[in-house]
């Protein structure tokens, strides 16, 4: 169950103890396959099917109710998604219901979730992750910019959320914002968020200390001169993103990557 909520890989050694598979082998797969038949052959093993094992088994003292459980604990895990459930309700059905009107109602299921709004948006994201990979017109053998410094305009959540991530990584960010308050409640934002952090993992004082020493405020524009990503995180506001691309044009290094976080503008 675990297994087909997650949809994480499993290695062949734990399938092979967890009874998904029959056999690993380690040479020509054909062979050891028409073996492994023979051999089933030979000793007159029955014929396994597993649409006839129907009625749910208290395997390991596990009982339905133990099942249950367990799956709300899973879909817990992922709150919001359509799809764990749907699978969960699937195994169930497999368990409690005849082989076809599990199958039946699975198909129902499927249909349903393929054309859901969560199913375009995630096949949507499959491919437009592996898509903001490539670059039209780059050569190949382009080789990526080291990134030793970096700069963050706007000091919000989204700007200094950034800004943790930058010195998560250990590397130097200046956060960059024209309002003293702004830029104030900005730093103390991410200094709570640090200590949270510290507390639950029981990080120390130190550990919040050493990232927030990578962090510099500053009110200037003229601070992201020596970065080499510039990151603005800013309103969602076309002129405004315009007025900061053109300025900070002027005051960056020609080999600095300027970057937006926009979620909705189109800034092609």
């Amino acid at each position: 169950l675990d297994l087909i909520v997650s949809g994480e890989p499993v290695g062949a050694q734990k399938a092979h103890a967890a009874g998904m598979i029959d056999a690993i082998v380690e040479g020509d797969i054909l062979e050891e396959a028409v073996a492994f038949a023979q051999m089933l052959v030979d000793k007159a093993m029955p014929v396994r099917r597993i649409s006839a094992e129907q009625e749910w088994t208290d395997r390991d003292g596990q009982s339905i109710e133990a099942f249950d459980a367990h799956a709300a604990d899973l879909i817990g895990r992922k709150r919001g998604l359509d799809a764990p459930k749907a699978c969960v309700t699937s195994v169930r059905n497999a368990i409690i219901l005849p082989f076809a009107e599990g199958m039946r109602r699975e198909r129902e299921l499927f249909m349903q979730l393929k054309n859901g709004t969560q199913s375009a948006a995630q096949r949507h994201l499959f491919f437009a992750e592996r898509a903001a990979l490539k670059i039209d017109d780059m050569p190949r053998d382009v080789k990526p910019l080291a990134v030793g410094s970096a700069a963050v305009l706007g000091s919000g959540t989204m700007g200094g959320g950034i800004a943790m991530n930058f010195a998560n990584a250990g590397i130097p960010v200046t956060i960059i914002d024209p309002s003293p308050e702004a830029l104030a409640r900005g730093m103390a934002t991410i200094a709570k968020n640090y200590e949270r952090s510290a507390q639950r993992s029981g990080k120390g004082a130190e550990w919040v200390d050493a990232r927030m020493a990578l962090i510099t405020p500053s009110e200037s524009m003229e601070a992201a001169a020596d970065a080499d990503l510039v990151i603005e995180a800013v309103f969602e506001d076309m002129a405004l993103k315009k007025e900061i691309f053109a300025r900070l044009d002027q005051v960056t290094r020609p080999t600095a990557i300027l970057a937006t976080n926009t979620s909705t503008l189109d800034i092609n």
